[in-house]
């Protein structure tokens, strides 16, 4: 016991540790909603690979077959992100996927202690929402502290995996897979959340990678807040100008001939005056400034929500704000993600810091987009123990090619990101579309084909190339 505590002191951060001699795969038949043909598999592994032969946790596999024995080129190992459940999401993206059982089996993974992989169940959290309905700093003070007791039990429900849930350990998990499948090389499909796994899984394992696709890169190799968010708030802000663009051309525009920005920045500053009045909400109900911020945020993400969003504007300009009105966030279910989260993307500074962030972007994205910062490192507030895998440069000697592609529009992961990575990747392309996040589960064609291409035959497309709108 001496020895095993000595070893996982002396194991640097960034390096891979020997994987125990591989288990096999027992599949067998399972139900995910109304699927058929899914077959299930449970691997043991360490809860700490630094501590390969302490306790062990089960990570949880799901298979859609190939459907041609004669085609199959083996597995593809896939991740869907969040930090969340893969397999319980296969009822809604079975048929995205289906495509590529023409040539793989395609496994699905849930990451170590979410879903089917030893999942660590918590009590109900304060939602971080909370820092997005009111943005002062006593706010971000009473949640962190509130975050930080929910942080502790969730910690003790965890047992051996607290501590234990980033990236690092994951792409361990992976190659534990790998080495359970008997195949010499790993092909993976990472969406958004799932390009951390697949980037740290290079980094460690850069010779046992045979082909990668990562879609929606979420770079993890900067270790800047600041430099990470900038993209997501001007693209957040541009959605604002595509909304008036859209407004001044739209005959259901209710604002009309009126710019909605303009509408927008006056109710702001008589709100910040006295909130407005909603009477169409509720007896004495009122929109502050942060419920308008925080409801024009959710409104100009999609364009769905932009002729609804303009006649709410339309009636708050008239005297009843009650279509802009916020309920307040109830809390969160407490899941485990927030601490997968922050063991990767770290943020302990405290408010000093994300106040400095903040006024940084409100250069840039003064409207909305400079709430984007606390949007998603605010579920980082006051948690204890971040920082286990925190962001550092790729440095994949000897990896194959690897395809990256990010979405044009998407500020959930946007495209300065997936260069990034794509740049320390020698001899890997990165491509864009004209589209948001996930391009490839949504459906673009032009995306869809150029991951087959590539996952098929290895073809790679030319460098700068871009997939327009559409399906």
């Amino acid at each position: 016991m001496a020895l095993s505590a000595c070893f996982a002191v002396l194991v640097p951060a960034g390096a891979a540790v020997a994987a125990p001699d591989p288990e096999e795969l027992r599949w067998r038949d399972c139900a995910v909603g109304a699927e058929a043909g899914i077959r299930c598999a449970d691997l043991p592994v360490p809860a700490d690979w630094r501590d390969p032969d302490g306790e062990q946790i089960t990570i949880g596999t799901a298979k859609l077959p190939a459907k041609d024995p004669a085609q199959r080129q083996g597995s593809l190992l896939v991740n869907l992100g969040g930090p969340g459940p893969s397999i319980g999401r296969l009822p809604g993206v079975a048929k995205q996927l289906d495509e590529l059982t023409a040539w793989y089996d395609v496994i699905l993974v849930d990451p170590r202690g979410i879903g089917a992989s030893s999942e660590v169940t918590c009590q109900p959290a304060p939602s971080f929402a909370n820092l997005l309905y009111s943005v002062d700093r006593k706010t971000w003070r009473d949640f962190s502290a509130a975050h930080r007791d929910w942080a502790e039990q969730c910690l003790k429900a965890a047992g051996s995996l607290a501590g234990r849930l980033d990236a690092w350990q994951v792409a361990h998990d992976l190659e534990a897979i790998r080495a359970a499948l008997g195949t010499d090389g790993l092909n993976y499909y990472g969406n958004s959340y799932g390009t951390v796994y697949g980037q740290r899984y290079a980094d460690l394992f850069p010779t046992r990678v045979r082909r990668m696709f990562l879609d929606s890169v979420a770079d993890h190799t900067d270790p800047s807040v600041l430099r990470r968010t900038i993209p997501m708030a001007e693209i957040a802000e541009r959605r604002f100008d595509r909304f008036g663009e859209w407004c001044a051309a739209a005959a259901e525009c209710a604002v009309r001939p009126r710019d909605p920005r303009q509408v927008f920045d006056a109710l702001m500053i008589k709100a910040d005056q006295e909130p407005l009045p909603a009477p169409s909400a509720g007896q004495d109900r009122v929109v502050t400034t942060d419920m308008l911020r925080l409801k024009a945020l959710d409104a100009v993400d999609s364009e769905a929500g932009w002729p609804d969003f303009a006649a709410a504007l339309a009636a708050a300009d008239q005297g009843d704000a009650g279509g802009l009105w916020v309920p307040s966030p109830g809390q969160s279910p407490g899941w485990v993600a927030s601490l997968a989260f922050c063991s990767d993307f770290p943020f302990g500074q405290g408010w000093p810091a994300m106040n400095k962030i903040e006024k940084a972007l409100r250069e840039i994205a003064p409207r909305t987009g400079w709430l984007t910062a606390r949007a998603w490192y605010g579920r980082c507030a006051g948690l204890p123990r971040q920082a286990s895998n925190p962001p550092r440069p790729i440095t994949a000697e000897g990896v194959p090619p690897i395809l990256l592609s990010n979405g044009a529009e998407d500020d959930t992961t946007p495209p300065p990101g997936g260069r990034n990575v794509a740049r320390q990747l020698p001899g890997s392309v990165w491509f864009t579309a004209d589209a948001g996040h996930r391009a490839y589960l949504a459906g673009n064609r032009c995306v869809r084909d150029v991951a087959h291409r590539y996952l098929v035959s290895g073809k790679l497309p030319p460098a700068g190339y871009s997939c327009p709108a559409g399906q």
